[in-house]
């Protein structure tokens, strides 16, 4: 048995008013077509759901069962309507994101905190990774949107928005005898003690593609994937590294440190907005990628060039 809902729906405006002209009325209805819809609802359930009166209705005990279920219907169907508006107007609903772990600390606070100023009622899932894992994880559902650098090769389920420009730059300790230098080479950092994030992150092959294009073989004597770790090391002379511009204002805050791009050309890496190619975004991712988009050529307010720490 398959029950007409529009019927139901009329059936469920008859009860409540116990005549077919107001339900009509309230309807838009004839009264007619009121009267047509109900007979051909009580001959699809072969049941009496009215005991008609000349000027009124009442409910048959079957007819007022139907109508407590008819209410509970229409009042889902209302609440389903109102849950959907919300999501579109922002006022609730989930934004799933991944990114890289370095800005995972130190560009998406910001970032988050501007969004959630914006749309309090949105609750924020944050996930990081390696790029690697965060392409699966939305190929995988888990997120929706990724902030991480291109791929080779793309894979074919993932659309990819440019949203800007990551630069990797030099960090040496301050009296460093390269800070004397007026423009370093990566040839340069030949014998240099250079201390690296962890093996498979981007910016390390990045790193590598640089020195193998200059024919050095990189002098590297840790590897970790505790960004402060090597900040602290640099800091105290262990060595100097190169990192994602982007994070470092807060990184190296009041440090004595300082920050140099390579004189040739610079170690530039695409950073893009990653989702499915034929999945339409919820309310919530949309709005995140056009923040995200907004804040492209800024994306952590900025940042000094030289002796960043001292202002």
């Amino acid at each position: 048995m398959n029950i007409n809902l529009n019927h139901l729906r009329t059936f469920f405006f008859c009860g409540k008013h116990r005549t077919f002209s107001e339900a009509a009325e309230a309807l838009f209805l004839s009264t007619p077509a009121v009267t047509m819809q109900m007979k051909q609802l009580e001959a699809s359930l072969g049941i009496d759901l009215f005991l008609r009166h000349r000027n009124s209705i009442a409910l048959t005990d079957t007819g007022l069962m139907i109508l407590e279920y008819a209410r509970k219907i229409f009042e889902l169907a209302e609440a389903v309507e109102n849950t959907i508006e919300e999501i579109k107007a922002l006022k609730i609903g989930d934004l799933r994101v991944g990114t890289l772990r370095i800005y995972a600390g130190y560009i998406m606070p910001s970032l988050i905190a501007s969004y959630q100023e914006k749309y309090p009622g949105v609750h924020v899932l944050l996930d990081e990774g390696g790029a690697t894992e965060i392409a699966r994880s939305i190929i995988e559902n888990k997120n929706e949107l990724g902030l991480i650098p291109a791929t080779d090769p793309v894979h074919p389920q993932l659309q990819l928005t440019p949203c800007f420009q990551e630069e990797l730059v030099l960090i040496l300790p301050r009296g460093h005898h390269l800070c004397q230098k007026r423009e370093i080479c990566i040839a340069d950092l030949a014998r240099e003690p250079l201390l690296l994030r962890q093996r498979g992150t981007s910016s390390r092959e990045f790193i590598f593609e640089k020195f193998r294009e200059a024919g050095i073989e990189p002098h590297i004597i840790t590897e970790t994937k505790n960004v402060p770790f090597i900040i602290e090391q640099v800091q105290a002379g262990k060595g100097i590294t190169l990192m994602p511009k982007s994070p470092l204002k807060e990184l190296i805050k009041y440090r004595p440190l300082e920050v140099r791009s390579l004189a040739e050309d610079p170690i530039l890496i695409n950073i893009n907005i990653v989702y499915l190619k034929n999945r339409v975004l919820s309310p919530a991712a949309q709005a995140f990628m056009e923040l995200l988009l907004e804040n492209r050529h800024n994306p952590n307010g900025g940042i000094v060039h030289q002796k960043i720490g001292i202002d």
